[in-house]
């Protein structure tokens, strides 16, 4: 027999596109570790992890790898690759919860998930990875411990602004509030004040190592600087959390009663279900109700039931007034309860609501309910599609936009009690209790729905973000859930009286409120735009230099 031909063994080679694809997305071999432990460390900085010290560091490897290739004069490539890599393993960590979340409505849930992981691995990549590159060339090579804040509030600032698919849910701030003493710093500029601490000390820390890294004897000094750096600003922002936690002053506004009554999400989508919920939900308030009057207890301020505690129109159902008066009478309070609003669009089709109701002492509705304005991307509106366009389609994700919020008024005779509505997801956002602050909101109610995610990380995540809200506004938060954990949040960031997941629970909580304002309150996301803008007009200037380079370069 001859010798084997090569043939066969070049058809099994793959395609030449996918070849050149997959040079495209390698990492060289140096970069491949430092990538991988960077984004475990990103999967492990946030809550339910109260490890902190990992968000310190989960950016400084990619820091240093954009950093060098800029000092180098490569191309954005390579950095894009390298923060693209360490932003998917990250967030993959981070958001796996999706994927059983969805799984309960639909069966491309795993496909979402991956979407959804890709979609924050491509948007960090294009914001920090090629704006932190474009930075360091702009500037001359400025200091890391300068530039990777500016890069990385700049990604921040743009998930949060990104239409109908912003998806603010993990800045790095978030990874502080299991230490409230540091994010104090969040009622000067907002969340990204707190997040722009934590890449700060990436930078600083990833400058250290591009100094040590090279000749020793003179660098050594540099590396000591840089790390001094990163210490003094955790020492300055510490004392500036211990200062204002010891003057702050609180105002004590009475009590609030919270409703969890575990209804499980399997059971909340079989038909029937709203009328059962709703026998559990006034169940549980006339037994609190019966417990508070034999103790002599006073009647709290009101009662708070999750979102979507009435899941349907309350036009469609004549007897939940009932309950809200039944609900009302045993608490002598009003009622702050979900439910789903509707308005007519037209003669033949109805708009949608997520919203909140607040019933008066005798549980009558006098109030136009709280209409959700941030809405979930897919699972309550279809991004950029207006429900409007396909009105006779049963599809998922169709709910209206609320329009400009105001406070509610809970008791005509306590006019210091204005209760501000934030609506499950809306409170990743710091505009949407910044606003109600501003309109004048004493005090903060996050009604929320947090089954969908089961035992997962998300319950924990998603609450983890009021610590920050309540900073950034100086006003306390009550957090009522439907299968926990509900809470109360003061102003300082302190959480009281966290319920256990998945357990029936009603809880009285002490609420206070701060008259102090908070400059975020008045000054809004300045530090984000800012950063934004630098990073802007940092790419400019790149951009207009390559373009530049590419005319003077001799023809061939």
């Amino acid at each position: 027999m001859g010798a084997p031909s090569d043939r066969p063994r070049e058809a099994r080679r793959p395609p030449a596109a996918l070849r050149r694809a997959g040079r495209a997305l390698a990492l060289p071999r140096g970069e491949l570790l430092p990538v991988l432990a960077a984004g475990m460390l990103f999967g492990v900085a946030f809550p339910p992890h109260a490890l902190v010290g990992p968000a310190f560091l989960c950016v400084a490897p990619v820091a240093a790898i954009v950093a060098r290739r800029a000092d180098a004069g490569r191309g954005a490539g390579g950095s894009l690759r390298a923060t693209g890599w360490f932003a998917l393993v990250g967030h993959a960590l981070t958001l796996w919860w999706i994927a059983p979340a969805l799984a309960l409505v639909t069966a491309a849930a795993p496909l979402l998930a991956a979407v959804v992981v890709l979609g924050m691995a491509l948007v960090v990549a294009a914001t920090f990875g090629w704006g932190l590159h474009a930075l360091r060339r702009a500037t001359g090579g400025w200091p890391l411990a300068v530039l990777v804040p500016a890069a990385w509030v700049a990604g921040e600032w743009v998930l949060a602004h990104l239409g109908d698919l912003r998806f603010p849910w993990l800045p790095l701030a978030l990874a502080l509030t299991p230490v409230p003493t540091l994010a104090q710093v969040a009622d000067l500029s907002g969340v990204h004040g707190a997040s722009a601490l934590v890449a700060l000390v990436n930078g600083a820390a990833a400058d250290a190592w591009l100094a040590l890294r090279g000749d020793p004897t003179p660098r050594r000094p540099r590396a000591a600087r840089s790390l001094a750096l990163a210490a003094a600003a955790v020492a300055a922002t510490w004392t500036y959390g211990r200062w204002r936690e010891s003057t702050l002053p609180l105002v004590a506004l009475g009590d609030v009663v919270a409703v969890q009554p575990d209804i499980a999400q399997t059971a909340k989508l079989v038909d029937g279900s709203e009328t059962r919920a709703i026998g559990r939900l006034l169940a549980l308030t006339r037994e609190d109700g019966r417990e508070r009057r034999s103790a002599g207890a006073s009647a709290p301020l009101f009662a708070a039931w999750p979102e979507t505690a009435l899941d349907g129109p309350l036009l469609a159902h004549p007897d939940w007034r009932d309950s809200l008066r039944a609900a009302a009478r045993a608490q002598g309070a009003p009622v702050l309860a979900g439910v789903i609003d509707v308005e007519p669009r037209d003669a033949d089709h109805l708009t949608l609501y997520n919203a909140v109701l607040l019933t008066d002492r005798t549980g009558e509705v006098r109030a136009a309910p709280y209409r959700k304005r941030y809405l979930v991307p897919v699972v309550e509106r279809v991004p950029f599609v207006d429900p409007a366009w396909l009105p006779d389609v049963p599809w998922l994700g169709g709910f209206g936009r609320g329009g400009v919020p105001e406070p509610f008024v809970v008791d005509p005779a306590r006019p210091d009690v204005r209760v501000g509505v934030i609506v499950c997801y809306e409170s990743v956002f710091g505009e949407a209790a910044r606003v109600l602050r501003e309109r004048g909101a004493t005090l903060l109610v996050n009604a929320t729905n947090d089954a969908w995610f089961g035992r997962t990380d998300a319950p924990w995540q998603h609450a983890a973000h009021l610590v920050l809200r309540a900073i950034e506004t100086r006003a306390g938060v009550v957090r009522v859930g439907n299968s926990g954990p509900s809470a109360f949040v003061d102003p300082l960031g302190r959480e009281h009286g966290r319920t256990p997941l998945f357990t029936a629970r009603v809880v009285r909580y002490p609420v206070v409120t701060s008259t102090l304002p908070a400059p975020y309150v008045r000054l809004g996301d300045w530090l984000g735009a800012l950063a934004a803008a630098a990073t802007i007009a940092a790419l400019t200037v790149d951009r207009v230099r390559v373009a530049r380079q590419r005319g003077r370069a001799p023809r061939r």
